[in-house]
């Protein structure tokens, strides 16, 4: 599996039933767009259900039978990406009933590095606010000449953020396909960090003092920070709590540090 490859052809966009692909047995699909930007809603849109719809008819017409189907843990409508994914289960859902073809449903939570092999990061998702950060210390740097100490950020301080490493998702997909499951598998964090845990390792990796607070008078820059993260500000002030149905090892503050140092 690879978030990108040079070997990777296919754009799932004008895929058509008669695109010639080698012989498969099974499809497992994972091409989305992961954008709460709503200047990128029509795109997210149409690749995450014109794209699954075109899969989907294009395994009808070549009589592939078994659908993996990457979705996600959050479903709850906070933006255009959680609607076309609960659009797309829909889809799919009725489609394979349809065309007879057997599904399984992963639905991830918040997906970050590799926790067994160190590569590139994603730069989506709650990654953009370690961007944020790392914009608004550079920043802070240039126009004082001193060093940026802390940013205050608005949320739940009792919450947490439930993220699995990429490898386990990974796994849990294998364990799919091996296993013949079916259904919905909840792949998510059974013991996911709270914001407390994250402030050490995110203090290495960014070289600044997050403080997680529920109320506050923001200076400048720390609007300035809220602006640009406006999109994720709904992950942090509110704690989800998810179903798993898998296994994930105890993230150590390492293994985030080394997650987000590269940001």
């Amino acid at each position: 599996m690879s978030r990108r490859s040079p070997d990777i052809k296919l754009d799932i966009l004008t895929l058509t039933p008669e695109t010639k692909l080698p012989e498969v047995d099974a499809i497992v699909h994972t091409a989305a767009i992961m954008s709460f930007n709503k200047s990128r809603a029509s795109e997210t849109h149409r690749v995450n259900l014109i794209g699954t719809f075109n899969v989907i008819e294009w395994m009808w017409q070549n009589n592939v039978k078994r659908l993996f189907h990457t979705s996600t843990a959050y479903l709850f409508d906070n933006n255009d990406y959680e609607v076309s994914k609960r659009q797309a289960e829909m889809l799919v859902a009725r489609l394979c009933k349809t065309y007879r073809i057997k599904y399984t449903i992963i639905r991830p939570s918040i997906i970050i590095g590799d926790s067994q092999m160190r590569g590139k990061l994603p730069t989506n998702g709650v990654y953009t606010g370690l961007k944020v950060i790392k914009q608004a210390v550079d920043w802070y740097r240039n126009k004082t000449g001193t060093e940026l100490k802390e940013i205050r950020i608005k949320c739940n301080p009792k919450g947490s953020m439930n993220v699995i490493p990429v490898d386990i998702v990974a796994k849990a997909i294998a364990d799919a396909i091996e296993q013949d499951r079916t259904g919905i598998i909840h792949a998510t964090n059974p013991n996911p960090p709270t914001l407390e845990f994250l402030v050490k390792p995110l203090f290495e990796a960014t070289g600044v003092r997050l403080r997680f607070l529920e109320r506050f008078e923001p200076n400048t820059l720390e609007r300035m920070v809220a602006k640009m993260i406006k999109e994720l500000q709904v992950y942090l002030q509110s704690s989800y709590i998810f179903s798993s149905d898998i296994e994930c090892p105890a993230l150590s503050r390492e293994f985030v540090t080394q997650s987000s140092v590269k940001h």
